[in-house]
């Protein structure tokens, strides 16, 4: 097929080349998607923690009171972090903000 040595080298090389880079695009598209995956489990771990420290919190509501019960737990979600710059918020069941990183937002619902 290939009449000199250095032909057939080439061809080689040229398609150990070409195997090299698909098999790095297929890595970094790995390594990609583990990572995105990584980062979903992780929030969901953070999201479910947060949950267990506010049902906690809804636990003792009757030896604390709702409104302290209420404003502690909020306290204790807004003081969560996770990386650099997250932060956890809190919702009511009609997805109103009733607490974010920077202030409690609470009035009785309407």
């Amino acid at each position: 097929m290939f009449k000199t040595v250095k032909a057939q080298f080439m061809v080689m090389v040229g398609a150990a080349a070409i195997g090299i880079v698909l098999m790095t695009i297929w890595a970094l598209f790995n390594l990609g998607q583990t990572l995105t995956e990584q980062a979903v489990r992780d929030t969901r771990q953070l999201a479910q923690s947060a949950a267990r420290l506010v049902e906690s919190y809804e636990a003792q509501a009757a030896t604390l009171g709702e409104d302290e019960a209420r404003r502690r737990a909020m306290a204790a979600v807004m003081a969560m972090r996770f990386g650099e710059d997250g932060y956890f918020f809190v919702t009511d069941e009609r997805f109103t903000y009733r607490a974010t990183r920077f202030a409690a937002i609470w009035s009785a619902p309407a």
